[in-house]
């Protein structure tokens, strides 16, 4: 016998219901709309516009059908709609107080694929103080869409045709007042450094990374907590290192013009960082002023045993429940380490080679004793000789 699949909804719901009355802990499922980023596309007039978003499922009984439609309309007009097709296997929840952030929760699939859902942080919290959503952020993007200073930008989050609506439906909707500016947000890492590990083994180093992070035209708080992954030679050394402590947040950013005042604080782990108004992308050759945080600097506790040739690079990549890097912002997340490039202009080269020989017989505790053993010589020289050139 067929049964249709709103029916075969409406069955779980109510086994769910039978389940939840006879002393489980509660089933809940939500959607959000967490914020909308236009960017210019070169053509005048003409932005794509990304929509990150959520899906929550905790305590899940049976196998959840959340399949979702992210509409886009510009004032009253329909531009776009984006499919998405959800299914939710397993969502045990996570524990209260944060203990179980950051830790997986669920799987199911997405648009065929399988996926993992996280616990993630629920709302502005640090250490203790935070409770936990299990869930999983995506994000849909519309290209070339028409926009003009005034249009009032908004996104629904609809349940498909016989999927679970949601119960509580005010997050499913937010709406972007456009000013005629690019809206978007962004992580960028600045440099990466090598540090030999004093009294280690030759070789041996730590990986310093100097990274920012800042918005623009967002006009609520928004998550930017950050992962950092580092690679040698293609090959992950350290995964998941979380920079500036657990929670990263920008306040609503507020910045006409590169003129440096301050435009509030954003937190980082539990501290303060000052933020000010200042070029903080180069979107599409268009100068983009925001509220930028200051440099951040993070060494990874990590050693990791270096000899010389190897590629060591450096990636940024959001953290569980915080908003996905933006389509056309992806370029800044990766950086290579280049420690022969002692002048810091992007390129080994004479001046590079006169400052090593300056050194030399020395010990000056890094750079440009590459490898570490105490003394600038032969083989520090040939090292820098074999990475002459542009920096990778």
């Amino acid at each position: 016998m067929r049964i249709s699949k709103s029916i075969a909804v409406a069955c779980v719901g109510l086994s769910l219901a039978a389940a939840s009355g006879a002393g489980a802990q509660p089933l809940d499922w939500n959607r959000k709309v967490v914020a909308i980023a236009a960017e210019p596309t070169g053509s005048a007039g003409l932005f794509d516009v990304t929509v990150a978003w959520k899906v929550q499922a905790n305590k899940v009984l049976a196998q959840l059908d959340l399949s979702t439609n992210v509409q886009l309309f510009v004032n009253t007009t329909p531009v776009g709609e984006v499919p998405n097709d959800i299914t939710i296997d397993n969502g045990q929840g996570c524990l209260p107080g944060g203990a179980s952030c950051g830790s997986l929760c669920g799987d199911g699939t997405i648009n065929g694929a399988n996926a993992s859902l996280t616990c993630f942080e629920d709302g502005e919290c640090s250490g203790a103080t935070c409770d936990c959503e299990c869930g999983v952020f995506l994000s849909a993007t519309f290209p070339g869409i028409g926009l003009s200073a005034g249009d009032a930008v908004v996104v629904i989050l609809v349940a498909a045709s016989g999927a679970l609506p949601d119960i509580d439906t005010s997050d499913d909707t937010r709406t972007l007042a456009f000013d005629g500016d690019p809206v978007f947000w962004n992580r960028r890492i600045v440099a990466v450094d090598l540090v030999p590990v004093a009294g280690g083994g030759l070789g041996d180093h730590q990986v310093n990374v100097t990274w920012n992070f800042g918005a623009s035209g967002v006009g609520h708080q928004i998550r930017l907590s950050t992962l950092v992954d580092v690679l040698v030679n293609g090959v992950v050394v350290v995964g998941g290192f979380q920079a500036c402590g657990d929670q990263i947040t920008m306040p609503p950013s507020s910045c006409f013009a590169c003129d440096g005042t301050s435009c509030g604080i954003a937190t980082c782990g539990g501290g303060s960082v000052p933020t000010s108004c200042r070029q903080i992308e180069d979107v599409y050759d268009l100068i983009a002023c925001g509220c930028g945080a200051d440099d951040q600097s993070d060494t990874i506790p990590q050693i990791i045993s270096l000899t010389p040739g190897d590629e060591v690079i450096v990636l940024l990549r959001p953290a569980p429940g915080a908003l996905p890097e933006l389509p056309g912002l992806t370029e800044d997340d990766e950086l290579a380490a280049c420690p022969w490039d002692l002048d810091g202009d992007g390129l080994v080269g004479i001046v590079d080679f006169l400052d090593l020989l300056a050194q030399w017989g020395t010990d000056p505790g890094g750079p440009p004793d590459f490898d570490n053993d105490g003394n600038v010589g032969i083989t520090d020289f040939l090292a820098l000789l074999a990475n002459w050139g542009p920096c990778p």
